[in-house]
């Protein structure tokens, strides 16, 4: 199960950091990471997350939990070492 569980979690957790590209947008009804050439650093007041970004962060804390969990419990199969 391990062999399944700590890969698959970090799958997950990767593709949530890179649904987090497309995960916050701005007034200017584009993502984020886009429209600072716009806006400049001043417009971090104007960030929102949007659905692709609460999607992106539920899969690295599912991905983070899979992996902890699938790590905290390997010492049960190699026996402590």
């Amino acid at each position: 199960m391990h062999n399944v569980l700590i890969p698959l979690g970090g799958v997950l957790t990767g593709s949530g950091v890179v649904a987090l590209l497309w995960g916050f947008s701005s007034d200017t009804g584009q993502a984020m990471h886009t429209s600072f050439s716009k806006l400049g650093y001043t417009g971090l007041d104007q960030m929102t997350i949007n659905d692709t970004g609460a999607c992106g962060l539920t899969m690295i804390g599912i991905g983070l939990a899979m992996m902890i969990y699938g790590n905290a419990t390997a010492w049960k199969k190699t026996d402590g070492y």
